[in-house]
């Protein structure tokens, strides 16, 4: 299969979720210096994809927020929302 792996597009997406989640939801930090900080020390991607990236899994923000998991819990979090909506699911397997 050529292309981008689908599985490591979704594993990305997840960690990028949980740090997000770390740096605005539990250190406060504010939403410009959070995507700085993403885009420039952690997972190395533009501020505007990261963005788009956090729009299209707010399936997986409303998950990680509504179950709260504390800092130390975040490596072993476990998201258990399997389905992804339709867009996201055509873009990746297309």
């Amino acid at each position: 299969m050529k292309g981008r792996n689908p599985q490591l597009i979704k594993l990305r997406n997840e960690h990028l979720i949980k740090r997000y989640y770390y740096w605005y939801e539990l250190e406060r930090k504010r939403l410009d210096d959070v995507l700085e900080r993403l885009s420039l020390k952690e997972v190395f991607l533009d501020t505007d994809y990261i963005l788009l990236i956090i729009r299209q899994n707010h399936h997986l923000v409303k998950e990680i927020k509504s179950r709260r998991p504390k800092p130390s819990q975040l490596d072993a979090f476990i998201f258990e929302a399997t389905e992804e909506p339709a867009f996201i699911q055509q873009a990746l397997f297309n």
